[in-house]
């Protein structure tokens, strides 16, 4: 009766140590998933962040392209303009506008 008792109690005594290690286990293993999810969350935010400025400069880029484009497009037309009112005797007293 008594090598029963000390052999449950054996039981029990093994039985919360594998309990105890399963749930350190357990814990391990959530603890690395949340550092794994963290690191590939950090991982998506800077590639993302680094796509943002890559369409950041891209937009850039072409606003400047097509500020010059047409500023050169305005300048040619405000000279053709002035080319044919003067040819028409148009001048921009006689209309009240500004030659443009």
């Amino acid at each position: 009766m008594i090598d029963e008792m000390a052999s449950l109690e054996r039981i029990e005594s093994d039985l919360d140590r594998l309990i105890e290690r399963r749930a350190d286990g357990t814990n391990r293993a959530n603890a690395e998933a949340a550092a794994e999810r963290l690191a590939a969350d950090s991982r998506a935010r800077r590639y993302r962040e680094a796509v943002l400025r890559q369409k950041l400069d891209y937009h850039r880029g072409q606003l400047e392209a097509h500020t010059r484009t047409f500023s050169r497009l305005l300048e040619r037309h405000k000279g053709a303009l002035r080319l044919v009112e003067a040819e028409l005797g148009i001048t921009t007293a006689d209309e009240g506008e500004d030659a443009a």
